[in-house]
């Protein structure tokens, strides 16, 4: 999985968000919040098959390989696939949109969520690079599908993300600091301080951040297509 090195809230906006001003010395500890509450909104949106859902492209935004096991249906989920550099079936390099279809179409701002094979209605070129293969499915095999391409949700993450983003790292800061924490708390004693993934979740659920998150709950229906690995 690609790892994001950008955060979707910094510590600025959260000072503005929850009108405080910080210590230096809780600089380090506001970074883990956020991170952990990050890691909480991705892993929610995200699921088993094809792990968390990323907001936001990674800095350097660089593109990966992922191998996927031929569904046997003409159509294969990928998770989010913002954008495909090659895509090789069966050793066969497709051309998109005359040998396969990204989904949803015409997006520009949002990830594809899955290929589908051209049928043959839609298969009047006769340059179409499929001919020797089974044409219209992706055929069962191990790894027999690969991309390289660019994986997140969208370029910049979603207004609902980022207010979900500051209403839950409030919440925790809240729930952790007292006014006097904020105003004089030291690097030093910070030990005392610490957020857990248990933390963030019951925080997210008292203040409803769920509610906002929801809708970009990655959905569940994958058929038998699966990640085998990222090269």
């Amino acid at each position: 999985m690609i790892k994001c090195f950008c955060m979707y809230v910094t510590k600025d906006e959260i000072k503005k968000y929850l009108g405080v001003n910080f210590t230096s010395g809780l600089d380090s500890f506001v970074d883990t919040v956020i991170a952990s509450c990050q890691k909480y909104i991705e892993k929610y949106c995200g699921d088993s098959r094809f792990g968390n859902r990323v907001f936001e492209a990674p800095t350097p935004d660089t593109s990966v390989v992922r191998k996927f096991d031929g569904s046997g249906d003409k159509r294969l989920y990928v998770g989010d696939l913002f954008d495909a550099v090659t895509i090789t079936v069966d050793d066969v390099e497709m051309t998109v949109d005359d040998d396969l279809f990204l989904y949803p179409l015409n997006s520009t701002d949002e990830a594809f969520q899955y290929l589908e094979m051209s049928q043959p209605a839609t298969r009047l070129n006769s340059n179409s690079r499929v001919v020797s293969m089974n044409p219209y499915i992706f055929e069962v095999a191990q790894a027999n599908v690969e991309i390289d391409g660019h994986w997140y949700f969208t370029e910049t993450p979603p207004a609902d993300i980022v207010l979900a983003m500051m209403k839950l790292v409030g919440g925790v800061l809240k729930e952790n600091l007292t006014d006097g924490d904020v105003r004089e708390k030291k690097a030093e004693t910070l030990g005392d301080y610490d957020v857990t993934y248990q933390d963030v979740e019951k925080i997210a659920h008292s203040l409803k951040v769920d509610d906002l998150i929801i809708p970009y709950k990655r959905k569940s229906s994958y058929g038998n297509s699966g990640v085998i690995r990222v090269c």
